[in-house]
């Protein structure tokens, strides 16, 4: 994703590689009030399962992404435009999304993400030129 991201002029950050709290403020936070868009991707991690009649049953779902929803509740506290996917199978309305509305957009081939990802970027007319900010200049009028 970061990759097709790149060829369409964007400078994609993945917080992949943050392993303390000081690298999380300094990196994830710090970019994260820099940036004009967030993709928020929600991949399936472990199987749920729930407690009925003192037995464990499969829920048929997954956990999502944990950081990727403490990310995606930090974008929407700073207003960040976001596009929204989840893999099929994760839990729905679960962590942040029971409580915003980001629609997120099914997926079920991790090889074709990247693609969808691109097509979704250009419907939404995101321009990686933008910068959400005003600057002001004064004329020299002498």
């Amino acid at each position: 994703i970061a990759e097709q991201l790149d060829k369409m002029g964007f400078e994609p950050y993945i917080a992949v590689e943050e392993q303390t709290l000081k690298g999380v403020k300094e990196n994830i936070f710090q970019r994260l009030s820099e940036s004009e868009y967030i993709i928020f991707v929600d991949f399936k991690r472990e199987r749920l399962f729930t407690l009925e009649n003192d037995r464990f049953e499969d829920a048929q779902k997954h956990r999502g992404s944990l950081f990727s929803h403490q990310e995606l509740a930090i974008a929407t506290y700073l207003g960040i435009e976001c596009i929204a996917f989840q893999e099929k199978d994760v839990k729905e309305d679960d962590g942040v999304l029971r409580f915003i509305q980001a629609n997120c957009i099914p997926f079920t081939d991790r090889h074709l993400l990247a693609g969808v990802v691109a097509h979704k970027v250009r419907d939404k007319g995101w321009d990686a030129s933008w910068r959400n900010e005003l600057t002001l200049a004064r004329e020299d009028n002498r």
